[in-house]
């Protein structure tokens, strides 16, 4: 195996997580442009403008955060498949990142 494949084979994106952190990436980085969008046309004004400034700022912190969300759902995903084995360490935060972060955006929603 030559040094250049076995950069590949290291590669995140070779990875079968990196497909969950992708699409949950770009359902966040969506639903946040989304709502944001949604909140200025509510209530246009001078704020209107400033919420159009930081809205590629806003998508891309959402993007971020779910990929990362979405990898730990494809470590859940694959464990429980069987198809990968994890350290137990990696196995019991993504379980916590995979529920802890549902549950949270929930209690914000409607708390």
């Amino acid at each position: 195996m030559s040094d250049e494949s076995k950069e590949e084979a290291r590669a995140f994106s070779a990875r079968p997580e990196a497909r969950f952190a992708l699409a949950a990436g770009a359902l966040g980085a969506f639903a946040a442009i989304a709502l944001t969008v949604v909140e200025v046309t509510r209530t246009p004004g001078p704020y209107s403008a400033v919420a159009y400034v930081y809205l590629p700022f806003v998508a891309i912190c959402a993007a971020v955060l779910a990929g990362v969300w979405g990898i730990a759902l494809g470590c859940v995903w694959y464990s429980q498949k069987g198809t990968q084995v994890y350290f137990r360490a990696v196995i019991w935060l993504a379980w916590a990142l995979v529920l802890g972060a549902p549950l949270t955006l929930l209690m914000v929603l409607l708390g």
